[in-house]
């Protein structure tokens, strides 16, 4: 389920498109978006039943050896979640620049902007250590 999980990313892309119609349309954006994503996690599912069997671990990289080939598999996934937490992102970090916008004089408004940025980055990797 996770994989569809994407929702605050889902309401920003469909209020930037030029024809939001086509977003959620039968043959639109989203539709076309979640059966690939639901295609490709079906694939790496079967397969990699097919491939491990009854061993298979709950996550992927765990299923992978330590071979210098899937070491650099594993590190593509780091660079993937960086990559995306960004992007997940997107809407708390919009509410908090127009929150600031309003509250903070215009000459502190970029640093308080990154300040809080970093704070919330810093906040959401503490909570996986509480």
């Amino acid at each position: 389920m996770f994989a569809f999980e994407g929702i605050a990313v889902v309401l920003p892309i469909e209020n930037q498109m030029d024809v939001p119609q086509h977003f959620i349309s039968s043959n639109g954006v989203l539709n076309t978006a979640c059966l690939l994503v639901l295609a490709v996690y079906s694939a790496m599912g079967f397969y990699g039943y097919l491939a491990f069997g009854d061993t298979v671990m709950d996550t992927v990289t765990l299923n992978l050896p330590n071979e210098g080939f899937y070491q650099a598999i594993k590190i593509m996934f780091v660079g993937c979640i960086l990559v995306s937490y960004p992007l997940q992102f997107y809407v708390p970090i919009e509410r908090v620049e127009k929150w600031i916008s309003r509250k903070i004089s215009e000459d502190r408004q970029n640093f308080m902007v990154y300040f809080l940025r970093y704070l919330m980055v810093i906040f959401t990797c503490m909570k996986k250590y509480c």
